[in-house]
C-alpha cells in the first residue's frame, strides 16, 4: 500500500505542483532543484503522516526527496545537450518510481498509526488510491508525455485541458465499471 501512496505523492509533486516556472528554475539552478526536492517531501509527508512515528517510513520519506534531487539533477545535466527530450524524461521517471518501489518494499507491510478520522478511508481502501493514481495518470503524467515526445529547446508546456477531461471521464467510467463488476476484489484478493 505505501508504494501506492508513494507514487501519489509523486504523481502529485512532479506533475501536478512543478508550474514551468518551477521547471526553468531548476534548468538554471540548483535551488530550484532543491525547491521542487522539497515539494516532493512536504506532499509524500502529508500522504504518509498516518504511518508515523515509524522512522522506517520517515527515512524513506527522506530517501525518496534526496533521490528525487539527484536524479532530477542528473537528467537535467544530461539534457543540455540532449536533442531529444523523450528518453531523458521516461529514464528520469523510470529511476524515480523504481526507488518508490525499493523504498516501499524495504519498508514491508508498515500498520497505521492512525486509523481514525475524515480522511481514514483514504488508508483503508485500496480502490480509492488507484484510482487516484490513474487519474492523474491518465491526465497529468499522459499530457506531459505527450509534449517530452514534441520538445524542443525552445517549447513551453500547455496543458490540453480538454483532452485531460475527456480522458479523465473514459478512465472514470472504466474505472467506475471494474468497481462495479467486482473485478477489483478479484484483482485484489484473488476471489
Amino acid at each position: 500500500m505505501i508504494f501506492l501512496y508513494l507514487l501519489l505523492a509523486h504523481f502529485l509533486a512532479d506533475f501536478v505542483l512543478q508550474p514551468e516556472k518551477l521547471v526553468r528554475w531548476k534548468q538554471r539552478q540548483w535551488s530550484g532543484i532543491a525547491v521542487h526536492g522539497l515539494v516532493h517531501l512536504g506532499i509524500s509527508f502529508v500522504l504518509l503522516a498516518v504511518y508515523l512515528p515509524n522512522m522506517g517510513v520517515l527515512a524513506a520519506i527522506l530517501l525518496v526527496a534526496a533521490a528525487h534531487f539527484l536524479i532530477d539533477w542528473l537528467k537535467i545535466l544530461y539534457e543540455r545537450g540532449a536533442k531529444k527530450f523523450i528518453g531523458p524524461f521516461l529514464a528520469d521517471q523510470a529511476a524515480h518510481i523504481a526507488v518508490l518501489a525499493l523504498s516501499a518494499y524495504a519498508l514491508g507491510d508498515v500498520p497505521l498509526s492512525m486509523t481514525w478520522g475524515p480522511i481514514a478511508w483514504l488508508y483503508t481502501d485500496f480502490s480509492v488510491v488507484v484510482g487516484l493514481c490513474l487519474l492523474l495518470g491518465v491526465t497529468y503524467v499522459y499530457e506531459l508525455t505527450l509534449f517530452q515526445i514534441h520538445r524542443t529547446k525552445t517549447s513551453k508546456y500547455k496543458p490540453n485541458f480538454k483532452a485531460m477531461g475527456r480522458r479523465t471521464v473514459i478512465a472514470a467510467a472504466a474505472y467506475g465499471l471494474f468497481l462495479f463488476f467486482g473485478a477489483y476484489e478479484i484483482v485484489a484478493f484473488g476471489a
